[in-house]
């Protein structure tokens, strides 16, 4: 449901896994914020797993990317990164999910009243704690970011995630 008043309330929630724990508040999140969307970081889902975000809440549609290889054998050590962006499920038609390169972006495109409107959600958490230089993946996640951006029919640009 988009207000009334034409806007759009949105959530960030940076979830560091889907556990019960984690599910159980990003319930609590929709239930008493009633965003229009969620993004959230940290998923720490495989690609193989990202089906699980469909079934986060029944009145929500998912995007997400993993942050890790699928390809591996084994897993070892903590899960990282990982990005979804849920939208109520009355915004369908006015939501398009899109392809990103970059396993720390993970990108939609929504219409309203005639405005295009791309919504980025970021993983950013990496510093080189310079005052001067970027750390390289960073600068690379901003290139990509203004990239899509530039690329795209956008009127706005929202962007937002764990920076």
């Amino acid at each position: 449901m988009v207000r009334k008043t034409g806007k759009v309330t949105l959530c960030t929630y940076n979830s560091t896994g889907l556990n019960q724990g984690r599910t159980d508040f990003i319930e609590y999140l929709i239930s008493n914020r009633n965003p229009d969307l969620l993004l959230l970081q940290e998923t720490w889902l495989l690609g193989s797993q990202l089906f699980k975000l469909s079934s986060l809440h029944p009145d929500y549609i998912a995007h997400g990317i993993s942050g890790m290889n699928d390809r591996e054998d084994l897993i070892s050590g903590r899960r990282y990164g990982g990005l979804a962006i849920l939208w109520r499920k009355s915004l369908a038609a006015k939501v398009k999910p899109l392809r990103t390169d970059n396993s720390r972006l993970c990108a939609v495109m929504l219409t309203l009243s005639g405005s295009n409107i791309l919504l980025l959600n970021a993983y950013l958490p990496c510093d080189n704690y310079s005052s001067t230089m970027p750390d390289a993946l960073y600068q690379a996640v901003l290139d990509d970011a203004l990239r899509l951006w530039l690329e795209s029919d956008a009127d706005r640009l929202i962007f937002g995630g764990d920076l």
